[in-house]
Protein backbone atom coordinates (compact mmCIF):
# COMPACT_ATOMS: atom_id res chain seq x y z
CA UNK A 1 0.00 0.00 0.00
CA UNK A 2 2.03 3.37 -1.39
CA UNK A 3 1.22 6.50 0.78
CA UNK A 4 1.54 10.05 -1.57
CA UNK A 5 3.99 13.05 -0.67
CA UNK A 6 3.01 15.25 2.41
CA UNK A 7 2.98 19.26 2.09
CA UNK A 8 6.48 19.27 3.39
CA UNK A 9 7.89 17.42 0.89
CA UNK A 10 6.85 19.59 -1.54
CA UNK A 11 7.93 22.55 -0.35
CA UNK A 12 11.23 21.53 0.36
CA UNK A 13 11.77 20.01 -3.74
CA UNK A 14 10.17 23.75 -4.69
CA UNK A 15 13.07 25.27 -2.22
CA UNK A 16 16.08 23.42 -3.53
CA UNK A 17 15.18 24.73 -7.15
CA UNK A 18 14.87 28.15 -6.24
CA UNK A 19 18.07 28.15 -4.68
CA UNK A 20 19.10 26.94 -7.89
CA UNK A 21 18.38 29.46 -10.16
CA UNK A 22 19.22 32.10 -7.87
CA UNK A 23 22.55 30.63 -7.68
CA UNK A 24 23.18 30.14 -11.39
CA UNK A 25 21.43 33.92 -11.44
CA UNK A 26 24.44 35.25 -9.22
CA UNK A 27 27.13 32.94 -11.12
CA UNK A 28 25.89 34.44 -14.58
CA UNK A 29 26.38 38.08 -12.76
CA UNK A 30 29.41 37.94 -11.14
CA UNK A 31 31.27 36.29 -14.62
CA UNK A 32 29.64 39.69 -16.26
CA UNK A 33 31.06 41.83 -13.94
CA UNK A 34 34.41 40.07 -14.19
CA UNK A 35 34.07 40.03 -18.16
CA UNK A 36 33.39 43.97 -18.30
CA UNK A 37 36.27 44.96 -15.57
CA UNK A 38 38.87 43.06 -17.87
CA UNK A 39 37.35 44.63 -21.19
CA UNK A 40 37.79 48.37 -19.69
CA UNK A 41 41.58 47.29 -18.77
CA UNK A 42 42.53 47.27 -22.53
CA UNK A 43 43.87 49.94 -24.63
CA UNK A 44 41.78 51.16 -27.37
CA UNK A 45 42.77 49.71 -30.71
CA UNK A 46 44.31 52.46 -32.98
CA UNK A 47 42.70 53.09 -36.27
CA UNK A 48 45.05 52.64 -39.44
CA UNK A 49 44.69 55.35 -42.60
CA UNK A 50 43.42 53.11 -45.71
CA UNK A 51 45.98 52.84 -48.67
CA UNK A 52 45.47 51.73 -52.40
CA UNK A 53 46.98 48.54 -53.39
CA UNK A 54 50.14 48.76 -55.62
CA UNK A 55 51.02 45.92 -57.59
CA UNK A 56 54.44 44.19 -58.43
CA UNK A 57 55.43 43.95 -61.90
CA UNK A 58 58.08 42.79 -63.94
CA UNK A 59 58.58 44.57 -67.28
CA UNK A 60 59.75 44.81 -71.01
CA UNK A 61 61.97 47.75 -72.03
CA UNK A 62 60.89 48.58 -75.88
CA UNK A 63 63.82 48.75 -78.16
CA UNK A 64 63.49 50.22 -82.18
CA UNK A 65 66.17 47.78 -83.75
CA UNK A 66 67.11 45.66 -86.72
CA UNK A 67 65.97 42.14 -86.35
CA UNK A 68 67.15 39.50 -88.31
CA UNK A 69 65.01 36.34 -88.20
CA UNK A 70 66.28 32.93 -87.94
CA UNK A 71 64.17 30.01 -89.42
CA UNK A 72 65.58 26.51 -87.67
CA UNK A 73 65.24 23.24 -88.68
CA UNK A 74 67.39 19.91 -88.45
CA UNK A 75 69.16 17.95 -90.72
CA UNK A 76 71.75 15.15 -91.44
CA UNK A 77 75.29 16.01 -92.58
CA UNK A 78 76.34 13.83 -95.50
CA UNK A 79 79.65 13.98 -97.37
CA UNK A 80 79.13 16.36 -101.27
CA UNK A 81 81.54 13.64 -102.62
CA UNK A 82 81.28 9.89 -101.57
CA UNK A 83 81.77 7.20 -103.85
CA UNK A 84 81.65 3.11 -103.35
CA UNK A 85 84.56 2.23 -105.58
CA UNK A 86 84.33 -1.05 -107.82
CA UNK A 87 86.46 -3.67 -109.49
CA UNK A 88 86.30 -3.14 -113.51
CA UNK A 89 87.64 -6.61 -114.12
CA UNK A 90 87.46 -10.08 -112.71
CA UNK A 91 90.14 -11.83 -111.15
CA UNK A 92 91.99 -12.36 -107.72
CA UNK A 93 93.00 -9.59 -105.55
CA UNK A 94 97.02 -9.65 -105.14
CA UNK A 95 98.12 -6.33 -103.84
CA UNK A 96 96.46 -3.83 -101.65
CA UNK A 97 97.15 -0.80 -100.09
CA UNK A 98 99.19 -0.78 -96.44
CA UNK A 99 96.62 1.03 -94.89
CA UNK A 100 93.60 -0.15 -96.33
CA UNK A 101 91.64 0.38 -93.49
CA UNK A 102 88.23 2.38 -92.24
CA UNK A 103 89.68 5.92 -91.87
CA UNK A 104 93.14 6.09 -93.51
CA UNK A 105 92.92 9.03 -95.72
CA UNK A 106 94.13 8.04 -99.53
CA UNK A 107 94.86 10.31 -101.88
CA UNK A 108 94.45 11.04 -105.91
CA UNK A 109 97.80 12.66 -106.30
CA UNK A 110 96.14 16.26 -106.45
CA UNK A 111 96.94 17.45 -103.21
CA UNK A 112 100.77 16.27 -102.99
CA UNK A 113 102.84 19.20 -103.58
CA UNK A 114 105.91 20.46 -103.25
CA UNK A 115 106.88 23.50 -100.81
CA UNK A 116 106.49 26.22 -103.49
CA UNK A 117 102.98 25.10 -104.28
CA UNK A 118 104.42 22.07 -107.71
CA UNK A 119 102.59 19.03 -107.83
CA UNK A 120 105.01 16.20 -107.28
CA UNK A 121 103.68 14.37 -110.29
CA UNK A 122 102.99 11.20 -108.13
CA UNK A 123 99.40 9.61 -109.10
CA UNK A 124 96.89 8.64 -107.25
CA UNK A 125 97.37 5.76 -104.16
CA UNK A 126 96.86 1.85 -105.55
CA UNK A 127 94.01 0.63 -103.29
CA UNK A 128 94.14 -2.79 -104.78
CA UNK A 129 95.44 -4.84 -107.74
CA UNK A 130 93.65 -7.68 -109.42
CA UNK A 131 95.94 -10.17 -110.80
CA UNK A 132 97.51 -8.26 -114.36
CA UNK A 133 98.86 -11.16 -115.97
CA UNK A 134 95.89 -12.23 -118.18
CA UNK A 135 95.83 -8.57 -119.11
CA UNK A 136 99.35 -8.13 -119.93
CA UNK A 137 99.02 -11.36 -122.13
CA UNK A 138 95.84 -9.75 -124.15
CA UNK A 139 97.81 -6.41 -124.65
CA UNK A 140 100.99 -8.88 -125.67
CA UNK A 141 98.68 -10.99 -128.26
CA UNK A 142 97.06 -7.51 -129.89
CA UNK A 143 100.48 -5.76 -130.14
CA UNK A 144 101.46 -9.04 -131.93
CA UNK A 145 98.71 -8.91 -134.43
CA UNK A 146 99.15 -5.77 -134.90
CA UNK A 147 102.92 -5.36 -135.83
CA UNK A 148 101.65 -8.19 -138.38
CA UNK A 149 99.47 -6.29 -139.87
CA UNK A 150 102.06 -2.85 -139.80
CA UNK A 151 104.62 -4.93 -141.67
CA UNK A 152 102.31 -6.38 -144.50
CA UNK A 153 100.96 -3.20 -145.24
CA UNK A 154 104.92 -1.97 -145.62
CA UNK A 155 105.02 -4.95 -147.68
CA UNK A 156 102.09 -3.87 -150.04
CA UNK A 157 103.33 -0.37 -149.77
CA UNK A 158 106.91 -2.11 -151.91
CA UNK A 159 104.86 -3.78 -153.83
CA UNK A 160 103.17 -0.40 -154.78
CA UNK A 161 106.69 1.19 -155.70
CA UNK A 162 107.87 -2.39 -157.54
CA UNK A 163 104.58 -2.71 -159.40
CA UNK A 164 104.87 1.16 -160.62
CA UNK A 165 108.67 0.27 -161.97
CA UNK A 166 107.59 -3.00 -163.32
CA UNK A 167 104.03 -1.27 -165.18
CA UNK A 168 107.12 1.74 -166.29
CA UNK A 169 109.32 -0.95 -168.00
CA UNK A 170 106.18 -2.72 -169.33
CA UNK A 171 105.09 -0.34 -171.24
CA UNK A 172 108.45 0.39 -172.16
CA UNK A 173 109.23 -3.29 -173.77
CA UNK A 174 105.35 -2.87 -174.99
CA UNK A 175 106.21 0.11 -177.07
CA UNK A 176 109.34 -1.57 -178.70
CA UNK A 177 107.29 -4.65 -180.05
CA UNK A 178 104.91 -2.04 -181.38
CA UNK A 179 107.98 -0.61 -183.42
CA UNK A 180 108.97 -4.02 -184.01
CA UNK A 181 105.86 -5.29 -185.05
CA UNK A 182 104.69 -1.90 -187.26
CA UNK A 183 108.36 -2.69 -188.87
CA UNK A 184 108.10 -6.07 -189.89
CA UNK A 185 104.59 -5.71 -191.06
CA UNK A 186 105.46 -2.83 -193.44
CA UNK A 187 108.57 -5.38 -194.46
CA UNK A 188 106.16 -7.83 -194.91
CA UNK A 189 104.12 -6.03 -198.03
CA UNK A 190 107.40 -5.14 -199.33
CA UNK A 191 108.18 -8.83 -199.74
CA UNK A 192 110.96 -8.52 -197.35
CA UNK A 193 109.97 -10.10 -194.54
CA UNK A 194 107.69 -13.55 -194.17
CA UNK A 195 104.38 -13.86 -192.80
CA UNK A 196 106.03 -16.37 -190.01
CA UNK A 197 108.14 -13.32 -189.10
CA UNK A 198 104.95 -11.08 -188.64
CA UNK A 199 103.39 -14.31 -186.42
CA UNK A 200 106.39 -14.05 -184.03
CA UNK A 201 106.71 -10.48 -183.74
CA UNK A 202 102.51 -10.39 -183.05
CA UNK A 203 102.91 -13.18 -180.33
CA UNK A 204 105.62 -10.95 -178.68
CA UNK A 205 103.61 -7.88 -178.70
CA UNK A 206 100.65 -9.38 -176.87
CA UNK A 207 102.70 -11.20 -174.45
CA UNK A 208 103.96 -7.67 -173.62
CA UNK A 209 100.53 -6.33 -174.05
CA UNK A 210 99.87 -8.69 -171.53
CA UNK A 211 102.26 -7.52 -168.83
CA UNK A 212 101.16 -4.15 -169.20
CA UNK A 213 97.48 -5.51 -168.58
CA UNK A 214 98.44 -7.29 -165.50
CA UNK A 215 100.62 -4.85 -163.88
CA UNK A 216 98.04 -2.00 -164.63
CA UNK A 217 95.00 -4.53 -162.46
CA UNK A 218 97.56 -4.87 -159.81
CA UNK A 219 98.29 -0.90 -159.48
CA UNK A 220 94.72 -0.79 -159.05
CA UNK A 221 93.89 -3.73 -156.84
CA UNK A 222 97.25 -2.84 -154.06
CA UNK A 223 95.54 0.06 -153.02
CA UNK A 224 92.36 -1.31 -152.44
CA UNK A 225 94.34 -4.31 -150.62
CA UNK A 226 96.98 -1.55 -148.41
CA UNK A 227 93.55 0.15 -147.42
CA UNK A 228 91.99 -3.15 -145.97
CA UNK A 229 94.65 -3.51 -143.91
CA UNK A 230 94.72 -0.10 -142.79
CA UNK A 231 90.74 -1.22 -141.69
CA UNK A 232 92.36 -4.12 -139.91
CA UNK A 233 95.33 -2.12 -138.52
CA UNK A 234 92.46 0.65 -136.98
CA UNK A 235 90.44 -2.53 -135.96
CA UNK A 236 93.59 -4.10 -134.37
CA UNK A 237 94.49 -0.44 -133.05
CA UNK A 238 91.47 -0.41 -131.10
CA UNK A 239 91.41 -3.91 -129.46
CA UNK A 240 95.09 -3.18 -128.40
CA UNK A 241 93.86 0.57 -126.81
CA UNK A 242 91.00 -2.27 -125.23
CA UNK A 243 93.16 -4.44 -123.72
CA UNK A 244 95.61 -1.86 -122.54
CA UNK A 245 92.90 -0.33 -120.79
CA UNK A 246 91.70 -3.49 -119.49
CA UNK A 247 95.05 -3.78 -118.25
CA UNK A 248 95.33 -0.03 -116.67
CA UNK A 249 91.65 -0.88 -114.68
CA UNK A 250 93.62 -3.89 -112.98
CA UNK A 251 94.77 -1.44 -110.88
CA UNK A 252 92.25 0.34 -108.65
CA UNK A 253 92.40 3.57 -106.98
CA UNK A 254 90.53 6.68 -106.02
CA UNK A 255 88.81 8.86 -107.87
CA UNK A 256 89.23 12.18 -105.45
CA UNK A 257 91.46 12.28 -102.00
CA UNK A 258 89.41 11.22 -99.33
CA UNK A 259 88.67 9.13 -96.21
CA UNK A 260 88.58 5.00 -96.14
CA UNK A 261 84.52 4.76 -94.81
CA UNK A 262 83.84 0.90 -95.53
CA UNK A 263 86.58 -1.50 -97.27
CA UNK A 264 85.25 -4.80 -98.66
CA UNK A 265 87.74 -6.76 -100.23
CA UNK A 266 90.91 -8.42 -98.58
CA UNK A 267 94.08 -9.78 -100.54
CA UNK A 268 93.59 -12.73 -102.32
CA UNK A 269 89.70 -12.53 -103.03
CA UNK A 270 88.47 -12.81 -106.21
CA UNK A 271 86.42 -10.22 -106.99
CA UNK A 272 83.87 -9.57 -110.21
CA UNK A 273 82.80 -6.52 -112.32
CA UNK A 274 80.77 -3.69 -110.29
CA UNK A 275 81.79 -5.63 -106.66
CA UNK A 276 82.69 -3.46 -104.14
CA UNK A 277 85.82 -2.69 -103.24
CA UNK A 278 85.53 0.15 -100.96
CA UNK A 279 83.88 3.79 -100.33
CA UNK A 280 85.79 6.85 -100.14
CA UNK A 281 84.27 9.95 -98.27
CA UNK A 282 85.31 13.31 -98.89
CA UNK A 283 85.18 15.26 -95.89
CA UNK A 284 86.54 18.89 -97.37
CA UNK A 285 82.60 19.60 -98.42
CA UNK A 286 79.76 18.22 -96.18
CA UNK A 287 76.17 19.12 -97.05
CA UNK A 288 72.85 18.93 -95.27
CA UNK A 289 69.70 18.84 -96.33
CA UNK A 290 66.69 20.90 -94.47
CA UNK A 291 63.16 20.14 -94.62
CA UNK A 292 61.62 23.24 -93.99
CA UNK A 293 57.78 24.15 -93.53
CA UNK A 294 57.03 26.16 -96.61
CA UNK A 295 56.12 28.94 -94.52
CA UNK A 296 59.47 29.36 -93.65
CA UNK A 297 61.47 28.47 -97.13
CA UNK A 298 58.78 31.33 -98.54
CA UNK A 299 60.71 34.00 -96.22
CA UNK A 300 64.30 32.92 -97.52
CA UNK A 301 62.30 32.46 -101.05
CA UNK A 302 63.47 36.41 -102.12
CA UNK A 303 67.00 35.63 -101.12
CA UNK A 304 67.20 32.73 -103.39
CA UNK A 305 65.32 34.33 -105.84
CA UNK A 306 68.21 37.22 -106.03
CA UNK A 307 71.15 34.99 -106.22
CA UNK A 308 72.39 35.16 -102.68
CA UNK A 309 73.59 32.53 -100.22
CA UNK A 310 72.22 32.83 -96.63
CA UNK A 311 74.78 32.40 -93.73
CA UNK A 312 74.20 29.37 -91.32
CA UNK A 313 75.17 28.37 -87.97
CA UNK A 314 75.06 24.92 -87.34
CA UNK A 315 75.00 23.17 -83.75
CA UNK A 316 74.59 19.68 -82.14
CA UNK A 317 71.20 20.23 -81.11
CA UNK A 318 68.94 23.13 -80.44
CA UNK A 319 70.17 24.93 -77.23
CA UNK A 320 73.94 24.56 -77.58
CA UNK A 321 76.17 26.82 -79.48
CA UNK A 322 76.82 27.11 -83.39
CA UNK A 323 80.20 24.75 -83.88
CA UNK A 324 80.33 24.63 -87.06
CA UNK A 325 78.91 27.99 -90.30
CA UNK A 326 78.02 27.72 -94.25
CA UNK A 327 76.03 28.58 -96.58
CA UNK A 328 72.47 27.62 -98.04
CA UNK A 329 73.56 26.96 -101.67
CA UNK A 330 70.54 25.33 -103.01
CA UNK A 331 66.84 24.36 -102.96
CA UNK A 332 64.99 21.31 -103.58
CA UNK A 333 62.65 21.56 -106.99
CA UNK A 334 59.84 20.82 -105.41
CA UNK A 335 57.42 19.97 -102.07
CA UNK A 336 56.55 16.96 -100.00
CA UNK A 337 53.13 16.79 -100.63
CA UNK A 338 52.89 14.75 -97.68
CA UNK A 339 55.50 16.70 -94.65
CA UNK A 340 54.29 20.21 -96.81
CA UNK A 341 58.32 20.97 -96.65
CA UNK A 342 60.39 22.34 -99.03
CA UNK A 343 64.00 21.06 -99.08
CA UNK A 344 67.07 23.46 -98.83
CA UNK A 345 70.59 22.66 -99.02
CA UNK A 346 73.56 23.89 -96.33
CA UNK A 347 76.74 23.48 -97.31
CA UNK A 348 80.02 23.22 -94.48
CA UNK A 349 83.44 23.51 -95.90
CA UNK A 350 85.48 21.87 -92.96
CA UNK A 351 88.75 23.24 -94.32
CA UNK A 352 87.27 26.29 -92.84
CA UNK A 353 85.96 25.27 -89.46
CA UNK A 354 87.94 25.06 -85.93
CA UNK A 355 86.00 20.99 -85.65
CA UNK A 356 85.14 18.61 -88.43
CA UNK A 357 81.22 18.40 -89.07
CA UNK A 358 81.41 14.27 -89.68
CA UNK A 359 78.69 12.78 -92.11
CA UNK A 360 75.73 11.24 -90.51
CA UNK A 361 76.01 14.12 -87.71
CA UNK A 362 72.42 15.34 -86.19
CA UNK A 363 72.86 18.46 -86.18
CA UNK A 364 70.39 21.92 -85.55
CA UNK A 365 70.36 24.29 -88.86
CA UNK A 366 70.02 28.15 -88.10
CA UNK A 367 69.38 30.07 -91.17
CA UNK A 368 69.76 33.73 -91.70
CA UNK A 369 66.08 34.63 -92.66
CA UNK A 370 65.05 37.99 -93.66
CA UNK A 371 66.02 41.55 -91.74
CA UNK A 372 63.10 43.37 -90.72
CA UNK A 373 64.71 47.35 -90.54
CA UNK A 374 63.61 49.54 -87.74
CA UNK A 375 60.96 47.70 -85.75
CA UNK A 376 59.95 47.50 -82.19
CA UNK A 377 59.74 43.88 -80.97
CA UNK A 378 58.00 42.49 -78.14
CA UNK A 379 56.83 39.10 -76.28
CA UNK A 380 53.86 37.83 -77.33
CA UNK A 381 52.62 37.30 -74.16
CA UNK A 382 52.60 40.36 -73.40
CA UNK A 383 49.39 40.85 -75.29
CA UNK A 384 46.46 40.49 -74.41
CA UNK A 385 43.34 40.92 -76.87
CA UNK A 386 45.18 43.54 -79.34
CA UNK A 387 46.45 45.20 -75.99
CA UNK A 388 49.06 45.77 -73.89
CA UNK A 389 49.70 47.48 -70.69
CA UNK A 390 52.80 50.01 -69.94
CA UNK A 391 53.84 51.52 -66.74
CA UNK A 392 53.81 55.01 -67.25
CA UNK A 393 55.21 57.13 -63.92
CA UNK A 394 53.56 54.30 -61.59
CA UNK A 395 50.20 53.27 -63.57
CA UNK A 396 48.78 51.24 -65.77
CA UNK A 397 48.11 52.47 -69.32
CA UNK A 398 46.68 50.08 -71.71
CA UNK A 399 47.80 50.25 -75.37
CA UNK A 400 45.96 49.29 -78.44
CA UNK A 401 48.64 47.83 -80.56
CA UNK A 402 48.45 46.14 -84.17
CA UNK A 403 50.71 42.67 -84.51
CA UNK A 404 52.40 43.53 -87.84
CA UNK A 405 54.80 40.49 -87.82
CA UNK A 406 55.46 37.62 -85.42
CA UNK A 407 58.59 35.73 -84.80
CA UNK A 408 57.83 32.58 -82.73
CA UNK A 409 57.61 33.64 -78.97
CA UNK A 410 58.26 38.20 -80.27
CA UNK A 411 56.02 39.85 -81.80
CA UNK A 412 56.32 43.40 -83.94
CA UNK A 413 53.93 46.38 -83.01
CA UNK A 414 52.84 49.60 -84.27
CA UNK A 415 52.10 52.33 -81.54
CA UNK A 416 54.53 51.77 -79.38
CA UNK A 417 57.43 54.03 -78.61
CA UNK A 418 60.96 52.88 -77.56
CA UNK A 419 61.95 53.31 -74.25
CA UNK A 420 58.58 52.29 -73.05
CA UNK A 421 57.92 49.70 -70.34
CA UNK A 422 55.61 46.98 -71.18
CA UNK A 423 54.13 44.75 -68.05
CA UNK A 424 55.09 41.43 -68.64
CA UNK A 425 53.22 39.61 -65.25
CA UNK A 426 49.89 40.51 -63.14
CA UNK A 427 48.21 40.92 -66.64
CA UNK A 428 45.15 39.63 -65.24
CA UNK A 429 44.80 41.10 -61.87
CA UNK A 430 46.04 44.91 -63.11
CA UNK A 431 44.03 47.12 -64.64
CA UNK A 432 43.89 50.95 -65.76
CA UNK A 433 45.07 53.46 -63.65
CA UNK A 434 46.42 51.06 -61.31
CA UNK A 435 49.67 51.53 -59.21
CA UNK A 436 52.58 49.00 -59.98
CA UNK A 437 55.73 48.83 -58.94
CA UNK A 438 58.38 47.28 -61.15
CA UNK A 439 60.82 44.91 -59.49
CA UNK A 440 62.70 43.76 -62.67
CA UNK A 441 63.21 45.27 -66.19
CA UNK A 442 64.02 43.12 -69.46
CA UNK A 443 65.62 43.92 -72.60
CA UNK A 444 64.99 41.99 -75.95
CA UNK A 445 68.74 40.68 -75.53
CA UNK A 446 67.94 39.52 -72.34
CA UNK A 447 64.88 37.68 -73.84
CA UNK A 448 66.43 36.24 -76.69
CA UNK A 449 69.30 34.55 -74.78
CA UNK A 450 66.10 32.97 -72.83
CA UNK A 451 64.50 31.30 -75.44
CA UNK A 452 65.19 27.85 -75.65
CA UNK A 453 65.65 28.05 -79.89
CA UNK A 454 67.41 30.92 -81.70
CA UNK A 455 64.88 32.72 -83.17
CA UNK A 456 66.54 36.11 -84.14
CA UNK A 457 69.66 38.23 -84.27
CA UNK A 458 69.51 42.10 -83.30
CA UNK A 459 71.42 45.05 -84.03
CA UNK A 460 70.18 48.32 -83.00
CA UNK A 461 70.31 51.01 -85.36
CA UNK A 462 68.77 54.52 -85.97
CA UNK A 463 64.97 55.69 -85.89
CA UNK A 464 63.92 56.51 -89.78
CA UNK A 465 65.38 53.70 -91.73
CA UNK A 466 62.24 51.37 -93.79
CA UNK A 467 61.40 48.27 -93.23
CA UNK A 468 62.22 45.35 -95.99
Amino acid sequence: MSSSPGPESTFTTLQRLLMSIVLAVVCLGVGGFVFLSLAGMRPPVAKRPTTAKVYNVDAFVAQRVDINEIISGFGTAKCDREVIVSAQVNGEIVEVHPLLKVGAFVSDGSDRRTEDGQSTGEGADLLARVDPRPFQERVTQAQNRLDEVSAEITALEQQVANNRQLLAKANEDYGTFQKEYDRIKSSLSKGVATASDLTRSLLDLQKYKDNVLKYETESKLLPLNIASSRQRKRSLDNDLKLAQLELTKTEIRPRFSGRLSEVMVELGQFVKVGEPVSRVSDLKIVEVAVPLPIADFEKLERQIRNGEQPEVSLSPNETAEARWTGRLVRVGPEADSETRTVNVFVQVDNRDQPTVLLPGTFVNVRINGPTYRDVVPVPRDAIQNGRIFVANNGKVKSRDVQVTRTLQTLAIVSSLQPGEEVILTNLDIIFEDAPVTIQRTRELADELKSQRTHLARIKPTEAGLSSD
